[in-house]
């Protein structure tokens, strides 16, 4: 019995050595097989090999031809690790494929023709970590497509043609910390998308088509890197990104932004690296940058930027490298900038600045790593300062980056070597002229004011209707161009009068004048007035209308006269005589004529500081060599030009005046001057006035008691 035992023994030992070594020599026919590893690519494989080992731990069926995958090739597979698809034509997955690979770590399944991702593909890999899904087709992800697979802490989906992302997609993966959904097609990210993310570290979103920033990113309070690049993002509104206080990297370059609104970046405390270069931000706004204190790096090059704010830098306390080129940046808070204790590197290279002040050149000359050139600076006198500091620091960064683009017979000369005698400026003069009369409906009403001087002068026009305009301040219905042409469009009566342009830089200012008369038709189209009585129509021509309303306002004036002469007769004489006056030649058939040199009548006045003592009222000319006039009757008799010191013109005491040899005229005009009459003030240089304009400023007067006229003044 003994030696019976013996033998079944050794007969099951042999038989499982034999067993043994068949297991561990089978492998594909199609394979190579290596240890653990197993290698069946490029192999034009249409489905994956049976027979593969079990104690398999890699798997490569890299560049095959597989279509369709099934659960039965890795029913055996428990021990595997590693399994790469890649580029294969794969379109379809079967239920419960992967079930039985419990031990899997790495799938690859990139480079295929997978559309969709169905629920539970994935169910029953509870050890995956790193899921490649990249450079396929994929549109549509619905809510369950990635459960069972909670323990996934890399997703890769970019390259696919997804264009929304819904609730709850991946709400099971709440180990995931790297999320790549770049270059796909979404355009729309619910609220919850991203609830379940807890652990996300890096979202990548760049070159997709989100025009506002997802509300979803709430969620992620893990996030350190956010990119965004690449979309078409146009505003960034206040506290876009709420609740992500870790995030340290936030890219938002090549998208299509032109508004950061105050507040916008409000809560990123840990940002440390912010990329906005390529949009179309136009300013920045004082407070727009607000928030965030660790910001180390910005990066606003290629933008559209014009201006910045005093403050717009007031909080980047630890930043170190500011990027600003490749804008139309003309001016700088170089106070702000003082503040910056961190800031090494600026970069203004290829903006607008064409000058600047000597603070500028104390605070960028600290600045170990500054460049700032291919700016169209003007070396005029504005740069007589900032030439001498030069000569001062010889050290500074700033040194040979200041090359003159102005005047023509300094450019290309740096700054440091041109003698202060040569740094100059020119008054601006100026020439308004254009269209005659107010053109009729449907037609635009066509100025042009030509400047000269240096610097450039910058323009404000003043149009019929009061409104000071300017470049930056076009309306829809006046435009000012660069050029100094001027549109005014949806014309109207209104429009007709005088416009106003004034031209001033640094040596100065000058205004000129053009008068637009009314359109005045002579068309003779009957109209039809209803009669009451009759019930018939009464026809009269354009006219016959027209005689009418003239013998209406005529009849209207004279009855004014009476009752204006019944009151001057009545007034009270004061005991030092008739009031002074002086006149000015009111004739609308006159256009005041334009340029700089003499100014337009009718339109100018200047006034004493205003702390000076004034004199008693009196008129006296300022005309070299002309009589004084001294009474209504020598200004209504004088050809001259002179001023009259008034103290009812409220907030200007001298207007020039332009007498004529008609006593009519001058007894009329002369009137629109009495302390009786109010005198309105209406800013030119859009400075704002109280019951006294600012010393330095511009003004027109509007005469209450003849609205018809308008005067300009400088309080100097």
């Amino acid at each position: 019995m003994a030696t019976v035992r013996r033998i079944c023994v050794s007969i099951l030992a042999v038989s499982l050595l034999l067993m043994s070594s068949c297991n561990a020599q089978t492998c594909p026919t199609t394979c190579e097989c290596t240890n653990t590893f197993v290698f069946c690519t490029a192999k034009q494989l249409t489905s994956v090999p049976t027979g593969i080992p079990t104690d398999t731990v890699r798997l490569f069926l890299e560049n095959n031809q597989i279509q369709t995958l099934t659960p039965t090739p890795f029913l055996n597979l428990g021990l595997l690790e590693w399994l790469t698809l890649t580029n294969n034509p794969i379109d379809t997955i079967l239920p419960n494929t992967f079930l039985k690979l419990e031990n899997l770590t790495n799938l690859y399944l990139t480079e295929n023709n997978l559309t969709a991702i169905a629920a539970n593909t994935f169910r029953g890999m509870v050890k995956l970590t790193e899921l490649h899904l990249y450079r396929n087709q994929i549109g549509s992800l619905v809510q369950g497509s990635f459960s069972g697979i909670a323990s996934v802490q890399e997703l890769y989906l970019y390259e696919n043609a997804i264009t929304t992302l819904g609730d709850f997609l991946f709400d099971d993966l709440r180990s995931l910390t790297k999320l790549y959904l770049q270059d796909n097609l979404i355009n729309g990210i619910t609220s919850n998308a991203f609830v379940g993310l807890t652990s996300l570290t890096e979202l990548r979103l760049e070159n997709n088509l989100l025009r506002t920033v997802p509300t979803a990113l709430r969620e992620l309070s893990a996030l350190q890197g956010l990119y965004l690049s690449g979309n078409k993002l146009v505003r960034i509104t206040e506290n876009a990104f709420p609740g992500l206080t870790s995030l340290t990297i936030l890219t938002l370059f090549d998208n299509e932004l032109e508004i950061i609104d105050t507040n916008g970046f409000s809560g990123l405390s840990g940002l440390q690296d912010l990329e906005l270069q390529n949009n179309q931000i136009v300013a920045l706004g004082d407070f727009s940058l607000n928030g965030m204190t660790s910001l180390q790096t910005l990066n606003l090059a290629a933008n559209n930027i014009t201006s910045v704010g005093q403050y717009a830098f007031s909080s980047l306390a630890a930043v170190q490298e500011i990027d600003l080129s490749n804008n139309t940046i003309t001016e700088m808070p170089y106070t702000v900038l003082k503040q910056l204790l961190q800031l090494n590197t600026l970069r203004l290279r290829f903006n607008s600045l064409k000058t600047l002040p000597i603070e500028g050149f104390e605070v960028l000359g600290a600045i170990p790593s500054l460049e700032m050139t291919n700016n169209p600076w003007e070396c005029d006198c504005s740069m007589q300062a900032a030439s001498l500091w030069l000569r001062l620091n010889t050290a500074s960064t700033i040194k040979n980056q200041i090359v003159c683009a102005a005047p023509e017979n300094l450019q290309g000369r740096v700054l440091d070597d041109v003698v202060l005698e040569r740094l100059l400026c020119t008054e601006p003069t100026v020439v308004f002229s254009g269209d005659d009369v107010l053109p009729g409906p449907g037609r635009a009403l066509s100025l042009q004011c030509t400047a000269e001087g240096f610097p450039v002068p910058e323009l404000t026009v003043t149009t019929a209707r009061g409104e000071n305009v300017t470049v930056e301040t076009s309306t829809q219905d006046v435009t000012l161009r660069r050029d100094g042409a001027v549109v005014v469009t949806n014309v109207s009566a209104e429009d007709a009068g005088t416009y106003v342009c004034m031209a001033s830089n640094a040596a100065g200012f000058a205004f000129a004048a053009w008068h637009v008369a009314a359109n005045v038709s002579n068309d003779t189209t009957s109209t039809t007035c209803a009669s009451g009585a009759s019930g018939d129509a009464v026809v009269l021509t354009v006219t016959e209308f027209t005689l009418i309303i003239i013998a209406s306002f005529l009849s209207a004036l004279l009855i004014s006269a009476l009752v204006f002469c019944i009151c001057r007769v009545n007034k009270p004489r004061s005991s030092s005589g008739s009031r002074h006056r002086s006149t000015v030649n009111n004739s609308r058939g006159r256009k005041p004529s334009p340029g700089s040199a003499e100014l337009p009548q009718n339109t100018y006045m200047r006034s004493y500081p205003l702390t000076t003592t004034l004199p008693a009222p009196a008129i006296h000319t300022d005309h070299v060599g002309a009589p004084p006039v001294t009474s209504k009757a020598d200004a209504a008799n004088s050809s001259d030009t002179g001023s009259l010191d008034h103290p009812s013109m409220r907030g200007s005491q001298i207007i020039n005046y332009h007498t004529h040899s008609n006593p009519a005229y001058h007894s009329d005009y002369f009137d629109s001057l009495d302390s009786r009459r109010a005198f309105k003030p209406i800013a030119v240089n859009g400075l704002q006035y109280g019951n006294q304009p600012l010393v330095g400023s511009t003004m027109r007067l509007s005469d209450a008691g003849d609205p018809q006229n308008s005067y300009l003044a400088t309080h100097v």
